[in-house]
């Protein structure tokens, strides 16, 4: 799918981001940053950067992130979901037991598209997409790091949903009734008493829809490559590193920006600016400084401001990329 998306959120700031607000009146959402996460034996480090949005399963009340910008009309218009998700090892399910890690609803939280964790004895634990429950599984497996996506088409009488976990394709969910969807919810729903134990994160969330949404989402490659691109403000890398270039690709504007901060923790206040980048013309593609490479102590924060900017980091080398284990590491010794 053609940059740029409708929302972007990959929780970099240690909090909401783009999203408006969160239900969590049992205090079990968080946003970590992966320091706190390595304090943990046996979870994840963020999929990408310094921080990733958690919820603890050991209480059932609901705990999610609304955008209030999810808006999808019915007939005209169709959307797509993607987010990156880490299922704990430890996770304590009972026979049967579903939870929603997504819902698309519409007025007075009319739950049009979903995507459900379920465990069952029989099957184990699987992904699922339909409406207002799993109509379509497939097996998922715990301790590592995945990729949903899902493509609503709504309508009355023949809405369709499709899915994808890991780019492998679900069975298509059809002939579905649905109204104009208002709000995506990020997190965990109707999560059953049964279910006891265990942690979710959530990284890396696009939403994008409209008239013409194009292709796919996707999954963007490796999770640590070398030549990262950038589509918002976020962190490269953690840790000392060292970056042998950074370009600024614009959007259809003279006010793009690009900023390379020495820091870990999104702080542009008491860190070193290292470097800036700025566009002339609409679209001009790429802006190259002089200058590197640049040497970076504790970490790579890249600041994206402008219409529709990205950044492409060449990553030399960085103590705190590349693995679980690189983040873990450094973690402890920071």
């Amino acid at each position: 799918m053609a940059f740029p998306y409708s929302t972007i959120e990959n929780f970099e700031s240690g909090a909401l981001g783009e999203f408006d607000s969160e239900t969590d009146t049992g205090s079990r959402l968080d946003f970590p940053h992966y320091t706190d996460l390595a304090r943990t034996p046996n979870i994840a480090m963020p999929y990408n950067g310094a921080y990733c949005m958690r919820v603890d399963l050991s209480s059932t009340n609901d705990a999610y992130a609304v955008d209030e910008a999810w808006n999808v009309t019915t007939a005209t218009q169709e959307c797509y979901v993607r987010f990156r998700f880490w299922l704990s090892p430890n996770i304590v399910m009972g026979n049967t037991n579903t939870l929603a890690l997504m819902k698309l609803v519409g007025a007075a939280s009319a739950v049009q598209a979903s995507i459900w964790l379920t465990y069952t004895t029989a099957a184990g634990y699987t992904i699922g997409i339909g409406q207002t429950a799993a109509t379509s599984t497939t097996p998922v497996s715990l301790g590592q790091w995945h990729s949903v996506e899902m493509y609503v088409n709504p309508a009355a009488g023949t809405g369709t949903i499709d899915g994808w976990l890991d780019n492998a394709s679900l069975t298509q969910v059809t002939t579905l009734t649905q109204i104009d969807i208002t709000d995506g919810w990020i997190g965990v729903v109707d999560q059953e008493v049964e279910t006891t134990a265990g942690t979710i994160l959530y990284d890396d969330v696009v939403f994008h829809g409209g008239s013409d949404t194009g292709a796919r989402i996707g999954n963007h490659g490796p999770r640590f490559p070398e030549t990262l691109l950038m589509n918002k403000t976020g962190h490269a890398f953690v840790g000392h590193g060292i970056l042998d270039n950074v370009s600024l690709y614009s959007g259809a504007g003279t006010d793009c920006v690009l900023q390379v901060w020495d820091t870990d923790t999104a702080n542009v206040t008491d860190s070193s600016l290292m470097l800036t980048l700025k566009n002339l013309t609409n679209n001009e593609t790429p802006v190259d400084p002089a200058g590197v490479p640049i040497e970076l102590t504790r970490g790579c924060y890249i600041v994206l401001t402008g219409t529709d900017p990205q950044a492409e980091v060449k990553i030399r080398r960085a103590v705190g990329y590349g693995g679980d284990g690189a983040i873990r590491n450094y973690a402890f010794r920071r």
